[in-house]
């Protein structure tokens, strides 16, 4: 996915907000057809959804799928439980 918009169009709090943090004011985040808005931060990324901030390299040695693809690890370990 790519959200393109111009400075202060609200980019940033629409991709902090389908994790939960803030809630959402109004109105609903859907995740293949079933609402997110009010579930847990830990189930959000447990469903797939992941991202990497910008400019925080949080691995920078990693390309950005790679740091994608550690977020996942979380959701393997719980599936293996």
């Amino acid at each position: 996915m790519a959200l393109i918009g111009a400075n202060g169009a609200g980019k940033s709090t629409l991709l902090i907000s389908i994790f939960g943090q803030p809630r959402i004011a109004s109105g609903e985040i859907r995740l293949r057809g079933e609402p997110i808005s009010q579930r847990s931060t830990h189930f959000i990324a447990a469903s797939g959804i992941a991202q990497a901030p910008e400019g925080r390299r949080i691995f920078p040695d990693m390309t950005v799928e790679e740091n994608l693809l550690m977020g996942t690890f979380a959701t393997l370990i719980c599936k293996m439980q």
